[in-house]
């Protein structure tokens, strides 16, 4: 029988234990908490009401009951309870939304309609929604009523929400500036149109700024392009981590540690901070620019997750 003295013990532990710092906290990857909002209706004749449905889900994507409180935009128009029933009171349009500590639900549009040819649905349209930089694109826009039927109305507004980004003008065509994403909208008669994301930006280039988990640091950017038909990762001079016995590089479409490590593709060891480049179609044969999502910082022996950047 194999007998282990106390000192040996006490060595194996330290040998466990050292690998990585902290390893003994969840590996689930932080992300944002978040709420998620279900409406069976969005468009409301006078006087109707329903009741809009919000789940909260903590940093470790876990469903939670928290004390959220619900708020209407413009209360004259969509009245709001504590239990998430809305009321039509006049017509126009409204957004309601959830709110706990810091987080803060995505709204939902409410409108209300006085008559059933009123505009109740104004929706735009795009044939793309990746542009390069200097690019122009003309966007679609159209009203229904309550009932489906194109109806035409009198003012029609157009709304950039990072005119940084993106510009438009007033009869929809927006023209690229600066690289990013920035969303565009649509009002007719007031009533509000859905969002389009655009994404401004080389189409041989992604990049994305580290973010890390678990209190561990991570800071700087990732930079993955495409060089003579190759593709490359470069992370920037600023780029610092946290450092363990065997902290690695990999690319990955899930920032969970366990899935990044039996999946995700392995690019090499760091021990340093400051600007690193790694070929990554020396280490895979056919890899293409968008097949991961993100960079990550991973403590190998531990399979944890330091930080990440996503590549956009």
């Amino acid at each position: 029988m194999l007998k282990l003295t106390i000192s040996k013990i006490a060595f194996l532990s330290f040998l466990a234990l050292s690998a990585c710092q902290g390893t003994d906290i969840l590996d689930d990857a932080i992300v944002d908490p978040k709420f998620e909002l279900s409406a069976n209706q969005t468009v409301f004749r006078l006087g109707e009401t329903a009741t809009i449905g919000a789940k909260y889900f903590d940093e470790y994507g876990i469903e939670k009951i928290v004390p959220y409180t619900w708020v209407s935009t413009q209360p004259q128009i969509v009245s709001v309870n504590s239990g998430g029933k809305i009321t039509a009171l006049t017509a126009g349009s409204a957004q309601i939304y959830t709110q706990y500590q810091n987080t803060t639900a995505n709204a939902i549009n409410i409108t209300v309609v006085a008559n059933d040819n009123a505009i109740a649905k104004v929706t735009i349209t795009a044939s793309k929604t990746s542009l390069t930089l200097n690019e122009s694109l003309n966007l679609g826009i159209s009203a229904q009523n309550i009932n489906g039927q194109t109806v035409n109305g009198q003012t029609v507004q157009w709304f950039s929400e990072n005119e940084n980004i993106l510009k438009v003008d007033a009869n929809g065509k927006i023209t690229a500036v600066a690289n990013g994403v920035a969303s565009i909208y649509g009002k007719i008669d007031g009533i509000k149109s859905n969002s389009i994301d655009f994404t401004v930006g080389s189409s041989n280039e992604l990049m994305g700024s580290f973010i890390a988990t678990g209190g561990y640091r991570a800071v700087g950017n990732a930079t993955l392009k495409t060089v003579n038909g190759e593709v490359i990762l470069n992370l920037s001079s600023n780029f610092q981590t946290s450092f363990a016995l065997g902290t690695f590089i990999y690319l990955a479409n899930s920032t969970n540690g366990a899935t990044v490590r039996s999946v995700g593709l392995e690019l090499g060891e760091i021990k340093t901070n400051g600007a690193k480049t790694f070929n990554v179609s020396q280490i895979k044969s056919g890899v293409a620019l968008r097949d991961y999502k993100y960079v990550i910082i991973f403590c190998k022996p531990a399979s944890l997750t330091f930080g990440y950047a996503e590549l956009k």
